[in-house]
């Protein structure tokens, strides 16, 4: 591991690791620098890329003294590195960001000021627009925002964009980090402990545009849902919830056990729904 830091005592710490990923982490890395609330330190991994994602960053890192890298010489997965980063994190907050997406420049501001006036949110997230990979605009994603809504809806899926969120610092000392003997959905494995500690919240505004490639998806989405379910059932095993929380594993598992395909047309056909409602929604505004 080589690492290039400088000294700073931020706000915000911004964590970001990422694979292969010289075709979008310039807009990802812009959409950071830009924000409204500048007091942040953006720790970057690139975590084993064999494309020229590292030369971007050092390229961005001599323009900009507030990044600091961090290189992996061969791919740790990416709770391992953002275990390292929330080590190396010198920030109140930690907030997340991925190489694909891209932040609106009024995210952190918002973020913060609501952290400030809810000290008892440990987890904040915030809906997000979906694009294509080329950027165009495909639906909005919303979420439960309230916390009585998300702690139900932990028991039936992952309420909480990934890229979207931050974190108190203090919270990683009371939970701990990232589990990185889970395959998939570390964050949910988090969110489930988070909750046990602190109200979760999500603004009702989309604060990020999410790209999203749905054929790597559905490579993975019946082994990630096997580990949501997994996961779910470890936490009420552990008393975190009642035994006859059990119940609620029910739809999650008949999910994992549908064909990949059908759950694709599933996912399409929301978006298709989503599309619909936030066009009726603007045109009911113009009337």
């Amino acid at each position: 591991m080589n690492s290039l830091e400088r000294i700073s005592s931020p706000a915000i710490s911004v964590l970001m690791s990422v694979h292969d990923e010289g075709k979008w982490v310039s807009q990802a890395i812009e959409s950071i620098l830009s924000q409204t609330y500048s007091d942040l330190e953006f720790i970057i991994t690139d975590d084993g890329s064999v494309d020229n994602t590292y030369d971007i960053l050092r390229r961005y890192h001599d323009l900009d003294d507030r990044i600091r890298i961090v290189r992996h010489t061969k791919c740790f997965g990416l709770a391992a590195s953002l275990n390292e980063q929330i080590k190396l994190a010198r920030g109140d907050f930690i907030a997340r960001m991925d190489g694909d997406d891209i932040a609106r420049e009024d995210r952190f501001a918002k973020q913060v000021n609501f952290m400030n006036k809810n000290p008892g949110v440990g987890l904040l997230g915030s809906f997000c627009k979906e694009i294509d990979l080329e950027g165009r605009e495909i639906c909005l994603w919303r979420r439960p925002v309230n916390d009585p809504s998300l702690q139900r809806a932990l028991l039936r899926f992952n309420p909480f964009i990934h890229s979207s969120v931050m974190l108190r610092r203090e919270v990683f000392s009371i939970v701990g980090q990232y589990n990185p003997t889970c395959a998939y959905a570390q964050d949910y494995e988090l969110w489930l402990r988070v909750a046990g500690h602190y109200s979760l919240a999500n603004l009702p505004e989309p604060l990020m545009c999410l790209r999203v490639d749905w054929n790597k998806l559905a490579r993975k989405n019946r082994e990630a849902r096997q580990w949501e379910l997994r996961i779910l059932a470890r936490h009420i095993r552990a008393g975190a919830y009642p035994v006859w929380y059990y119940s609620c594993l029910f739809r999650p598992y008949l999910l994992s056990l549908l064909p990949t395909g059908w759950i694709m047309k599933l996912k399409s056909l929301q978006r298709r729904q989503r599309s619909v409602l936030r066009s009726t929604s603007e045109l009911s505004k113009i009337s």
